[in-house]
């Protein structure tokens, strides 16, 4: 039997303060995943400029120090989020 999990998908919104999705999947109990998936066609695109990327690294760095606090951790990858769900999925 698969063991449920919540995963917490830091896309667009990089905080854990008023982050509803984070909120919900604390409600429901179950242990959470904290991922940031680098997604390649934003990588390669080449429409974000290096303000916006570190933005991005401050904000991670950031989440991954207040998660430490309580023992979890910022899962970063790189990939398509399609892929890297179906990963998840086979693996749980």
């Amino acid at each position: 039997m698969r063991k449920a999990i919540k995963i917490v998908w830091f896309k667009r919104d990089l905080r854990l303060k008023d982050h509803l999705p984070l909120w919900a999947a604390a409600k429901a109990g179950l242990p959470l995943l904290f991922l940031y998936v680098y997604e390649n066609f934003l990588i390669e695109g080449g429409k974000m400029v290096d303000r916006h990327w570190r933005f991005i690294q401050e904000s991670l760095e950031d989440i991954q120090l207040e998660l430490a606090k309580n023992q979890n951790k910022l899962s970063i990858v790189y990939g398509e989020s399609v892929d890297i769900f179906n990963e998840l999925s086979e693996k749980n």
